[in-house]
């Protein structure tokens, strides 16, 4: 992977790529997010009884970090519940759509990040998806979460920081992932539980190779 890479939307793919990227993503988003909603729910609830089984009790009342947030991560939603949960991402985690944020979004993470994001807002994508999120919990209201844009690689936070670090296919887009695995046991406390889920691809794109999802 090149390390040199700042997020996989800074990779240069092309017009054409990144079209049908876009195209690809659209239609995606298009279908009933019903399914996405549950799956991600389910991963998160299946790394829960793994961490609880590492841990030897609940996870109640303890810092949790999620590596790789995004703008809207229902898995944070999902650790947030008693528990003081914080998500980080390397490119800006603000997700108002308005001029201000647009402008910043361009400034930060460029063209490719801001067309994505200005397109799922527009076309109320993640209103829906977190309109099924509560549907599917069970609760009236999205939790408020705590999202701060910053490189894994390089955390501001103080050593010991976190009982426990979930990230979910994140680490095959890092550019250094060895040294972001450093930085979470540095700010891992001891007895803490990293639990990390990714694909054995790497790709700065933000793409994997779908023959992995056939077993091929």
């Amino acid at each position: 992977m090149d390390t040199a890479s700042k997020g996989y939307n800074s990779k240069r793919l092309g017009i054409f790529s990144r079209f049908s990227e876009m195209r690809a993503l659209i239609a995606a988003y298009r279908r009933s997010p019903e399914a996405r909603v549950r799956n991600a729910i389910a991963e998160v609830l299946v790394a829960i009884a793994e961490i609880e089984s590492a841990l030897g009790k609940p996870l109640q009342d303890l810092d949790i970090l999620e590596i790789g947030s995004g703008q809207h991560s229902l898995e944070l939603a999902v650790l947030s519940n008693g528990n003081r949960a914080i998500g980080i991402d390397q490119e800006n985690c603000d997700d108002r759509l308005n001029v201000r944020n647009v402008l910043r979004t361009m400034k930060t993470d460029g063209f490719i990040r801001t067309a994505k994001t200005v397109v799922r807002k527009s076309m109320g994508f993640d209103k829906a998806k977190r309109k099924e999120f509560l549907r599917q919990r069970g609760i009236a209201s999205f939790p408020k979460l705590t999202i701060m844009q910053m490189d894994a690689e390089s955390m501001s936070f103080p050593s010991n920081s976190f009982d426990v670090i979930f990230s979910g296919a994140v680490f095959e887009h890092i550019a250094n992932p060895e040294q972001a695995l450093r930085e979470s046991a540095r700010v891992l406390r001891p007895g803490g539980v990293f639990n990390c889920g990714f694909h054995l691809y790497t790709s700065d794109s933000g793409c994997h190779d779908a023959r992995i999802f056939a077993n091929r």
